[in-house]
């Protein structure tokens, strides 16, 4: 089942996130591309055949290769480790 921003926003994470951020002032931009990785890095995540797995630092590490070889440039993989970064420690 993936999870859509509103399934994810009831969940709090996203908003909490979301206030993180705003409180470390980052840019709105900066805000709203950060939320769409997280919530597309959680549906990757809920979209595995596998048994569900714990979040983990080789799930995410994983997830970001897979970006990569499907393509992706490097600035685009960075930033999505940087929003799950972020998203990892301060939420």
């Amino acid at each position: 089942m993936v999870m859509t921003q509103m399934e994810l926003e009831k969940m709090g994470s996203v908003e909490e996130f979301r206030s993180f951020m705003t409180l470390k002032n980052f840019s709105k931009r900066t805000i709203k591309t950060y939320t769409q990785i997280v919530i597309q890095f959680v549906n990757w995540w809920k979209l595995l055949e596998e048994e569900p797995l714990n979040m983990s630092d080789d799930l995410v590490r994983r997830y970001l290769l897979q970006r990569f070889d499907n393509g992706l440039d490097w600035q685009t993989v960075n930033s999505d480790y940087s929003a799950i970064q972020k998203w990892f420690k301060n939420v």
